[in-house]
């Protein structure tokens, strides 16, 4: 089960917009679930990786299955 995972994961829908996270997610990146379903995954990429990322889903074939970045905390701290 992908919710019991240590691993921070997020389920996007093919806008990249979150639709579910598990708590290792949570608990790396603060945002609890009911406020992260809705956001998209641009809005937690640190500034620095958003450009890199929008170039790879551009240059994808099909939508990735999945991403590594850095991201935002709400507190404003990157996590990698």
């Amino acid at each position: 089960d992908w919710a019991l995972l240590p691993v921070a994961i997020a389920r996007c829908d093919s806008d990249w917009r979150i639709t579910a996270t598990n708590p290792a997610f949570t608990a790396l990146l603060g945002y609890p679930a009911a406020v992260a379903r809705g956001l998209t995954m641009m809005q937690l990429v640190t500034d620095e990786d958003r450009q890199r990322i929008k170039r790879r889903l551009g240059a994808a074939s099909g939508v990735p299955r999945s991403l590594q970045t850095r991201c935002r905390r709400p507190d404003g701290a990157d996590v990698s």
